[in-house]
């Protein structure tokens, strides 16, 4: 899968590729954008949705924990009610890629953030223990349990979130 460099210029992204580039860039392999943001059809309620493909050695460190840190400082300035974070993945992964964490068609309208090349072949090997009910049945358990309390919510980014 060949994934091309973003072209869409934002303060948002611009703003996370420099911080990447100055202070990040040894943790990953590449970081992905898609969605709205990827595609410029950004509207006023858009989120932001990025991958994090980590270098093996970074996962769980220190630096990588601090850069979600400040790049989410980044991210909300974007869309305050953002609900959720970066989605991430190993290096290691694309031998066995998680297809039932973020499906490879999320991927075909995914842009390049870094690195800084005009595109980047993205090696995928879709594992065979894909799962889709790992993610989904959580899921509807969370929207049956809030149906059952006739959950409502508190706030705008509660609401979005449920959305």
């Amino acid at each position: 899968m060949i994934i091309k460099r973003h072209q869409i210029k934002s303060e948002l992204t611009d703003s996370l590729y420099e911080l990447i580039n100055s202070r990040y860039s040894e943790l990953f392999y590449a970081v992905l954008i898609h969605g709205s943001v990827a595609t410029g059809e950004v509207i006023k309620y858009s989120d932001f949705d990025g991958l994090l493909i980590v270098k093996d050695e970074w996962v769980g460190s220190k630096k990588m924990h601090q850069f979600e840190i400040d790049s989410m400082q980044l991210i909300l300035k974007f869309d305050p009610l953002q609900h959720h974070g970066w989605f991430k993945i190993k290096e290691s992964d694309l031998r066995n890629y998680p297809e039932d964490y973020m499906p490879v068609a999320v991927l075909e309208k995914a842009s390049l953030l870094y690195p800084n090349v005009t595109e980047l072949e993205l090696n995928i090997t879709i594992g065979s223990n894909i799962n889709y009910n790992r993610v989904l049945l959580p899921m509807l358990a969370q929207f049956e349990k809030r149906l059952n309390t006739h959950w409502k919510p508190k706030n705008l980014f509660q609401l979005k979130s449920y959305l």
